[in-house]
């Protein structure tokens, strides 16, 4: 079917975000994961003496004693000089950990509020490397409940585990506790009573049993950030499987849960097989093959994807998209790690975009392997909340871990797909890892690869989707602009409502035909408001607006109107708000509609004039919270109404405002 499309730009910018309600979360466990650390504050500067050096290796020897509690450890530190004068090495450590020495080319050192300033006794020019060991003792602080827990199982054994995560590893071992500084390799060497088992990350080096005392020794030997160092210590039911690798060797997968757990584990774990089948044919190989994957149960409730380790909260068959979630970590938070935690969606977006291309492989909810299935699941990470994709102010931990960096995250992906296409997206995302793996990155990164793939320009893509809240709010419209013999001239008029910005994105539109045949059309949406003229040999019976559900939206079909003496209130939003409110009147009338927002007595507070007037009798105002003289209101209820012949018409639309 022969068809063309005519664009109209108005290039205004324009209006407000509506405040939808947003779905509840597939996995509550993302959502309270960080609750606890709402009160932890750090602070991230240019100028942080930090950044005057690499940390290049750590070598952690832990004595943990449960009779009485404690921690007892030595780590090693290697170190290298990013500047020309280097005296004096800054190192993260609690102070609840007591310092008993410090030596190395060390004059001195002093260690408060979580830092441990070490003197050299000599500078360091650019590239000198040194190596300093640290002895300390003590009980993890007991004010924290997540980044070292001496705990126990439901029959009183005692039981460690870890979950350091964003700024958790210095409450028990002194480090560089930054996402952007990976550690070239960590030797983890921990002594614990005979009768404990401790699982970690990387590959086991021995396992040694003197006397009543067990020591294991793990090494990790590819760049791994602090927060992904792990402990998961305890009376663990253990055992193992293999995977077969795309060149037929075989890869260890490590188990370790409860023992009232084991029976669970061995019928559901066979299953993280099919999960690697399908993160390798999307992502490309398993970034650890040569060491491991294993699962540890610990005693959190959520789940954390400590490299090679993950640790999980609970074993059930249930969670099985727990599980593909931290799986697809290992590629995208720990293969490659955010550098800052302003892009945490590079980790959690990816991780949760995992799930869907899982469901896409396995089917999902009684649904076939494809698309169904993939677009079902992307409907229960649909994010319709506030707040923006980067993350402007990580010194509040809680701003990290919002449910926004998965859900939104995921979705920025699936638009993403939509723009490039599946074989630049998924060429783009191996190539991503490829080229980039065991580093540390941020979003340019990902774009930089993205348009090189695609040979697609994304500034606007990736600046629209990570830096804006909300997401575009469409009405449309269409109608028989005119017939001939064999032919129809369709106009469709699309309208964003929003205030800011004004995306840019391409759109299916899906037209449904008395023939029984449909035709589906993309179109490019960029402005304000814009008319496409189509041709076609009938007049459809609908259309339909985005039909796969491609991009994050609102969508409302103002097709078939027709003239009505009401004035309409149609929205208001945000309410409530302690900002700026935008409201959307539906008039046919001629000339301007004003309205009016007075309170709960009846007193008008301040005349509104539509700021735009659309082809569709929409009319959009702005109220900023303010009387005629510039005031701010108080907090409360007001109302809003139109004005005829300078005459409210009705009781009005309920307007609340906070502060």
């Amino acid at each position: 079917m022969k068809t063309f499309a005519i664009i109209f730009l108005l290039a205004t910018n324009i209006f407000s975000q509506n405040e939808v309600s947003a779905q509840e979360a597939l996995f509550k466990h993302k959502q309270k994961l960080w609750q606890h650390s709402r009160s932890l504050n750090r602070t991230s500067t240019s100028d942080n003496p930090q950044n005057k050096y690499d940390a290049l290796y750590y070598k952690l020897e832990l004595d943990i004693q449960f009779n009485p509690k404690l921690l007892s450890g030595k780590v090693t530190g290697r170190f290298q000089s990013n500047t020309n004068v280097l005296d004096t090495l800054v190192l993260d450590l609690d102070n609840a950990m007591h310092i008993t020495s410090v030596s190395g080319p060390v004059k001195s050192y002093h260690h408060s509020n979580q830092k441990i300033e070490i003197e050299l006794s000599q500078s360091l020019l650019l590239g000198d490397i040194i190596e300093i060991k640290i002895e300390y003792t003590g009980i993890p602080d007991s004010g924290n409940d997540r980044w070292f827990v001496f705990d126990q199982l439901i029959d009183g054994s005692p039981h460690v585990w870890t979950l350091s995560e964003p700024y958790g590893a210095k409450y028990w071992w002194p480090c560089k506790d930054f996402p952007a500084d990976k550690a070239d390799s960590v030797d983890i060497i921990v002594t614990v009573p005979q009768d404990q088992i401790v699982a970690s990350n990387g590959t086991l080096q021995f396992d040694i049993i003197a006397g009543e005392k067990r020591t294991f020794h793990w090494q990790e030997k590819y760049p791994i950030a602090t927060y992904l160092v792990s402990l998961a210590i305890g009376p663990y039911a253990h055992f193992t499987d293999s995977y077969t690798l795309p060149d037929n060797s075989s890869m260890l997968l490590d188990y370790y849960v409860y023992p009232q757990f084991e029976e669970t584990a061995r019928a559901v774990f066979p299953n993280v097989k099919n999960h690697l089948d399908a993160l390798t044919f999307y992502f490309g190989s398993y970034p650890f093959s040569d060491e491991k994957y294993g699962m540890a149960q610990f005693g959190w409730g959520g789940a954390m994807e400590h490299q090679t380790i993950s640790s999980i909260g609970n074993v059930r068959e249930s969670w099985e998209y727990v599980y593909v979630h931290e799986l697809g970590h290992q590629w995208f938070g720990d293969a490659l790690t955010c550098a800052s935690w302003t892009d945490i969606w590079l980790n959690e977006g990816f991780a949760s975009y995992s799930e869907a291309l899982y469901a896409e492989w396995a089917g999902f909810q009684g649904l076939e392997p494809g698309f169904d299935s993939y677009k079902s699941y992307m409907g229960t990470q649909k994010y319709l909340g506030d707040g923006a994709l980067t993350i402007s102010d990580t010194s509040v931990v809680s701003n990290i871990f919002d449910r926004i960096v998965y859900d939104k995250g995921s979705w920025v992906l699936h638009m993403l797909r939509y723009v490039l296409g599946d074989e630049a997206f998924f060429e783009s995302l191996r190539t991503y890892v490829s080229e980039l793996k065991y580093t540390s990155v941020r979003t340019e990164d990902f774009k930089n690869v993205c348009e090189t793939i695609s040979g697609k320009e994304l500034d606007a893509f990736f600046d629209q989707w990570l830096n804006y809240p909300f997401f575009p709010r469409y009405a449309f419209s269409w109608e028989q602009a005119s017939s001939e013999e064999k032919k129809s001239l369709i106009q469709i008029t699309i309208l964003q409502e929003q205030s800011y910005p004004v995306y840019e994105m391409p759109i299916d539109l899906q037209f449904i035909f008395p023939s029984g045949n449909d035709t589906v059309i993309q179109i490019l949406n960029n402005r304000v408001e814009q008319i496409y003229m189509m041709e076609f040999s009938e007049v459809p019976l609908s259309v339909n607006f985005d039909p796969d559900g491609w991009v994050l939206k609102s969508v409302q079909d103002e097709s078939g109107g027709s003239y009505s003496s009401e004035i309409k209130i149609e929205n208001i939003y945000p309410n409530p708000s302690n900002s700026d409110v935008t409201i959307v009147a539906k008039y046919w009338g001629q000339g301007n509609l004003e309205l009016q927002v007075f309170d709960y007595l009846g007193r008008e507070i301040k005349k509104l004039k539509p700021f735009y007037a659309s082809t569709i009798h929409k009319y959009y105002y702005k109220w900023d919270g303010l009387d005629e003289h510039g005031n701010r209101v108080a907090d409360g209820i007001y109302f809003v109404s139109p004005i005829v012949k300078n005459k409210a018409v009705s009781s009005g639309r309920k307007i609340v405002i906070i502060k």
